[in-house]
C-alpha cells in the first residue's frame, strides 16, 4: 500500500489561492476536528454498518457505489481509478477503497481532496487502517476547481463529490463545478447535495 500525501496550502487571506467560500467552509470545519466523525460518521467502527444521524441516506448511498464497484469489475476491470471531491475525514474514500480491494480490484488509485487542513489531517491519520499492497491513496488540502483542473478528461472511473459540498459553493461556481465533475468521469459520477429543509451541514 503506498500513501502520497500532498502538504497543505500554506498562507492565509489574499494569498490564499482557494475561493473565499472555501477558505470559509474549511475554517468551519477545522474547529470542529475530530467531533466532525461523530456528528458525520457515527460511533460504530464497523464501516458499513452505519450509525451517524445519516444512516439511512449512507445505506441508500453505498448502495449505488458498491454497484458501481461490483459493475466494473464483473465487467473484467482490475485497475480503478477513485476521486472524492470534498473527502473530510476520508471516511468515503476508504470505506470505497477497502471495498474495491476485497472485490479483487488489484490497482486501486485514489485521490481525496479539501480545502479544510484539519480534515486532511484526519484522512491521513485513518488511511493506515486500510490495509492492501493494492491501493494507493492521496490527501491532499485543495479546492473543487483546482483540483478538477489537474484532472484528464475521462480520467476517473468512480466520481464522488459527496453531502454538502454544492451547498458550500458559492451560487457563481456551482454551474462550472458541475461542468469539470463530467467532464472528469470516466464512468460513475455520485453527487449529492443538501435540499431545503434538510438537516443543517456543520458549515
Amino acid at each position: 500500500m503506498s500513501y502520497r500525501f500532498a502538504p497543505p496550502l500554506t498562507g492565509m487571506g489574499s494569498a490564499d489561492p482557494r475561493p473565499v467560500s472555501a477558505r470559509h467552509a474549511a475554517d468551519a470545519y477545522d474547529a470542529t476536528g475530530a467531533r466532525y466523525l461523530r456528528y458525520a460518521d457515527g460511533t460504530n467502527d464497523r464501516p458499513l454498518e452505519f450509525s451517524s444521524r445519516y444512516a439511512f441516506a449512507d445505506r441508500t448511498l453505498w448502495s449505488r457505489i458498491e454497484a458501481s464497484l461490483v459493475a466494473l469489475h464483473a465487467g473484467g476491470r482490475r485497475a480503478i481509478r477513485i476521486l472524492d471531491i470534498g473527502c473530510g475525514p476520508g471516511t468515503w474514500t476508504l470505506r470505497t477503497a477497502r471495498r474495491a480491494a476485497e472485490l479483487g480490484f488489484t490497482a486501486i488509485e485514489c485521490r481525496g481532496i479539501d480545502p479544510s487542513p484539519g480534515m486532511i489531517a484526519l484522512a491521513k491519520q485513518a488511511a493506515p487502517g486500510v490495509e492492501s499492497s493494492a491501493i494507493g491513496l492521496t490527501f491532499e488540502v485543495t479546492d473543487l476547481h483546482t483540483a478538477l483542473a489537474s484532472e484528464d478528461d475521462h480520467g476517473a472511473d468512480l466520481v464522488l463529490c459527496l453531502y454538502g459540498v454544492f451547498n458550500h459553493l458559492a451560487a457563481p461556481l456551482r454551474a462550472s463545478a458541475a461542468q469539470a465533475l463530467a467532464r472528469v468521469n470516466g464512468g460513475t459520477l455520485i453527487v449529492t447535495a443538501r435540499s431545503v429543509g434538510s438537516l443543517p451541514t456543520i458549515y
